[in-house]
């Protein structure tokens, strides 16, 4: 043995968990900078093992607090999967490291979790994640940080009872995948508009990878997609403005919410709406284009549920920031679950989470 192979302390972290659940399999895990080294990773039905070998002692800090620690980086990659595919059943009950000797294992150091002191909160998605896209939080690529980041944000809802904070933190959780996908498609730096209209079209394009956010809007109808804040919506996205941004802005609403939809029920919608914009659009020669641009669509009689999920994902975006700026109220209760306000708002945070969930299983905005 050389000298490097002398100094090698082989560690193994027990991740015992609160109650049966999840799928086994084995992984080997890299970690920063580790090259060619892996980490043994075993994921049983109660009990998750860390297996990893490194130069020097650790202690218990480096483990529960030093997040640029390998070790620490280790266990929120295994607690995020395990956390995300549980759901409900997820949850820890004590984390024990031991060092191997000459004699076997002996124990280092170990902390206990009850209930209401977990890494994360433990609730049920409105679809299952897919076991192969969660694993791609072990890996070190640039992916995989980003994976990574993106169920950090998706778990952190967990702390929320309030409907408008957990829809926040839905919305922070798509707009972040937003955030990648741009970088990844167009390479220039992140606008939020910009981002969301990229994902959009990478979700359209894609419609048969979405299945679940599609059946979510399958029975919404004309007049059920009239009860939203349109009005507001195009007067606050596409405000009236002066000077070399009026026409822009004009374009940019009628690129927006006209050309990409064929839906006939948001080709309808989109009609109604056509008045709010009638004087300017005249005035820049683009009224008779969207008239005829509707028209023709209208003709065709399509039924595309994504274009629905598209158009909601728009408004999403606008009702985030009406709520959150103070400008909007709704009459959101933990009580009174069955007003308009408070429906609509867990429709649209059902929506949202769904295709968050479908993005991640599918891994394309990452």
């Amino acid at each position: 043995m050389d000298a490097y192979e002398e100094t090698e302390m082989r560690y193994r972290i027990d991740i015992l968990l609160r109650q049966a659940c999840g799928a086994e399999f084995d992984a080997q895990t890299p970690y920063y900078n580790s090259g060619l080294r892996r980490d043994a990773v075993h994921f049983g039905k109660d009990q998750i093992t860390v297996e990893a070998e490194r130069k020097h002692r650790i202690t218990e800090d480096d483990v529960f607090m030093n997040l640029q620690h390998s070790l620490y980086n280790q266990l929120v990659k295994v607690l995020l999967i395990h956390y995300c595919q549980a759901g409900s059943r997820s949850g820890i009950e004590r984390i024990s490291v031991s060092q191997y000797t000459g004699q076997g294992p002996v124990l280092l150091f170990s902390r206990t979790f009850d209930a209401d002191n977990q890494p994360f909160c433990s609730f049920d998605g409105p679809i299952p994640f897919d076991l192969e896209a969660l694993k791609g939080v072990l890996g070190e690529d640039d992916d995989s940080y980003r994976l990574r980041i993106v169920l950090l944000h998706w778990l952190g809802q967990g702390k929320y009872a309030d409907r408008q904070r957990r829809m926040e933190i839905v919305w922070r959780t798509f707009e972040r995948m937003c955030e990648y996908h741009q970088h990844a498609v167009i390479g220039s730096r992140f606008k939020v508009a910009e981002g969301l209209e990229a994902m959009l079209t990478e979700i359209q394009t894609h419609a048969a990878s979405y299945p679940h956010s599609s059946a979510s809007v399958s029975a919404e109808t004309v007049d059920s997609l009239r009860l939203l804040r349109w009005q507001e919506m195009i007067e606050n996205n596409y405000p009236k403005s002066r000077g070399n941004n009026l026409i822009r802005n004009y374009c940019n609403y009628y690129a927006t919410l006209i050309t990409p939809f064929f839906d006939e029920r948001v080709v309808k919608l989109m009609t109604d709406v056509l008045v709010y914009r009638r004087s300017e659009l005249q005035h820049y020669g683009l009224y008779n284009n969207a008239v005829n641009d509707l028209q023709g669509k209208l003709a065709m009689h399509q039924r595309r549920d994504i274009d629905v999920v598209a158009l909601l994902c728009h408004y999403i975006y606008f009702l985030r920031n009406r709520l959150f700026h103070g400008q909007m109220l709704l009459r959101v209760s933990v009580f009174d679950v069955l007003n308009a306000d408070t429906m609509r708002l867990d429709f649209l945070t059902g929506l949202l989470s769904t295709l968050v969930v479908e993005l991640i299983n599918n891994r394309g905005a990452l």
